[in-house]
C-alpha cells in the first residue's frame, strides 16, 4: 500500500513519505477520530503553521507558505488521487470541504500499515489539528 517506507539501498538515505502517504494516514486518524468532514482551507493552514515541528512528515512535499496562504500541488494531487480511490469525496472543485468516505475498516488497514515513526509523528499531527478546528464531525 501507500503508507509502506519507501527506502534506498544506498545508506543514509532517510525513507521517502510522499503526500499520499501523509493523507492517507491522516485522514484515516481523522476518520478513527468521528471526523467527517474537514475544511482544506484549515488543514493547509494547520500544515503551514506546525510544518517545521513535524518536518520528517513533509520534507519531501513541496509546499507553499506565504504568510496567509499555504498551498501545495503535492497536497492537491494526494486529495485527487484519493477522490479518484474513493476514500474522500469533494464538496465543491477547490476541496474546501474534504469529506471522509471511507469506513473505519479502512482506516485501521491504512494505519496498521503506516511506519509508526511516521504514524506518530502524525497523530500528534492530528491532535494538534482537531484541537484547532474542532472538526466538523
Amino acid at each position: 500500500m501507500y503508507l509502506e517506507a519507501k527506502t534506498q539501498k544506498e545508506p543514509y538515505q532517510m525513507p521517502v513519505f510522499t503526500a499520499l502517504d501523509f493523507l492517507s494516514a491522516f485522514f484515516s486518524i481523522l476518520k478513527k477520530e468521528n471526523v467527517n468532514i474537514i475544511s482544506a482551507t484549515e488543514m493547509f493552514k494547520a500544515i503551514g503553521k506546525y510544518r517545521n515541528e513535524f518536518l520528517p512528515l513533509f520534507i519531501d512535499i513541496d509546499i507553499i507558505n506565504n504568510e496567509e496562504t499555504v498551498c501545495s500541488q503535492d497536497l492537491e494531487e494526494g486529495i485527487s488521487m484519493l477522490q479518484i480511490l474513493g476514500v474522500v469525496g469533494k464538496a465543491n472543485p477547490k476541496y474546501e470541504r474534504i469529506i471522509l468516505k471511507m469506513n473505519k475498516n479502512t482506516a485501521d488497514d491504512v494505519i496498521s500499515k503506516c511506519d509508526d515513526y511516521y504514524l506518530n509523528k502524525i497523530k500528534e499531527f492530528a491532535t494538534k489539528f482537531l484541537n484547532e478546528t474542532k472538526g466538523d464531525k
